[in-house]
């Protein structure tokens, strides 16, 4: 009974300081986590940010010829 309440609640025993703490992740951990567990959305993500690149880059060298064209 105690064990499966630990489970359930997430806590662990601290032997060395004789205390009960709660098993909790960080939140860039919990981040990251959620992330490798949802594939679709780190697709989306990576897609994200190579169109937000491509688009710099192109807008950059329109620019560079658009001045050049003066």
């Amino acid at each position: 009974m105690e064990y499966a309440k630990d489970v359930v609640f997430n806590i662990k025993y601290d032997s060395d300081s004789n205390i009960i703490r709660l098993k909790r992740e960080g939140a860039f951990k919990r981040f990251l986590t959620k992330l490798y567990e949802n594939k679709f959305i780190l697709t989306i993500l990576g897609l994200t940010v190579v169109l937000v690149v491509t688009d710099t880059v192109l807008v950059t060298s329109f620019i560079k010829i658009l001045s050049v064209l003066k």
